[in-house]
C-alpha cells in the first residue's frame, strides 16, 4: 500500500535540539488549523534540515486539506485558515526566520506555501498620524473609574479600543450597550503596523449618533411607496 501523503513545515530558525517545547506546540497548532481536518492529520516527526515539522493527512481526507492549501495560497480560504496562515508567518518574522509547507509524495517535493516572515519588506514608518474621523460598530464595554470614560466598538472582525468619552457622553451612550451600531465622532490618533494596516491608538469623542438599522427590505418598500419615484418605470 502507498505511503499517505505528507506535508512538511520548514522552519529555517531552529533544528530539533534547538526547538523549545512552547514554540513547538505554538507552531503545530497553527500549523493544524492550517491544514483542517485535525483529527484526520497526525505528526510524524521533527527532522533536521533547520527544522521540519512531518505531518500525515488520511486518505479520506487528502482532497479537503488539498483544496484547502490551495486557497490559503491564493488568500481565498475560510477565516481560520488565513488567521493560521497568518499567525505562522508572524512567528517566522519573531524568531527572525522564513519558512515554507512542503507537499511529499513518495521521492518528490514540491512547495505549496512560503512563508516570508523575516524577509517580508517592512512598511515605512509614518509614527502616530493624527486627523477628524469617525468610527461604527456596536458598543461592547463602557467604563472608566477617573474623569474619562473608555469604550470599545466592534465592527465585524475589527475591535476599536482606546475610545474616550466625558462621563456625560458615557452615560448618554450606555443604553446603547450591545444592542445598535453607533458612529463615533472626534479626533483619532493612528500607526501603521507590521503588516501595513493603520491600527488605532487612541480616539477622543466629540459627539456620536445611533446609526439606522432599518433592513433594507424594509428601506426599499419605503422607498417604493414614496409618490413619483419613477421606479415603475424601471425595467429591472
Amino acid at each position: 500500500m502507498a505511503e499517505r501523503p505528507q506535508y512538511s513545515l520548514r522552519i529555517d530558525a531552529f533544528t530539533p535540539d534547538t526547538f523549545p517545547m512552547k514554540r513547538l506546540a505554538e507552531y503545530l497548532g497553527d500549523l493544524a488549523a492550517l491544514l483542517g481536518e485535525t483529527d484526520s492529520v497526525h505528526l510524524c516527526d521533527v527532522t533536521e534540515g533547520s527544522a521540519q515539522l512531518n505531518v500525515k493527512v488520511d486518505r479520506d481526507s487528502v482532497p479537503m486539506v488539498n483544496r484547502r492549501l490551495t486557497m490559503v495560497s491564493n488568500h481565498e480560504a475560510p477565516k481560520k485558515a488565513m488567521k493560521a496562515y497568518e499567525s505562522i508567518d508572524k512567528r517566522l518574522a519573531a524568531d527572525n526566520s522564513a519558512g515554507q509547507l512542503v507537499a511529499i509524495a513518495g521521492k518528490s517535493e514540491s512547495v505549496v506555501i512560503r512563508f516570508p516572515g523575516n524577509s517580508r519588506p517592512v512598511p515605512p514608518d509614518f509614527g502616530l498620524i493624527k486627523q477628524q474621523g469617525c468610527i461604527d460598530g456596536v458598543l461592547v464595554s463602557i467604563g472608566g473609574q477617573d474623569s474619562t470614560s473608555h469604550a470599545i466598538l466592534t465592527d465585524h472582525d475589527r475591535t476599536y479600543t482606546g475610545i474616550n468619552l466625558n462621563r456625560e457622553q458615557a452615560k448618554a451612550i450606555a443604553p446603547m450597550l450591545y444592542s445598535v451600531v453607533v458612529r463615533v465622532h472626534g479626533s483619532g490618533v493612528w500607526f501603521r503596523d507590521d503588516d501595513g494596516q493603520w491600527q488605532l491608538k487612541r480616539f477622543v469623542v466629540d459627539s456620536f449618533e445611533k446609526l439606522d438599522d432599518t433592513p433594507l427590505s424594509e428601506l426599499v418598500d419605503q422607498m417604493r411607496a414614496t409618490p413619483n419615484n419613477g421606479w415603475s418605470k424601471i425595467e429591472d
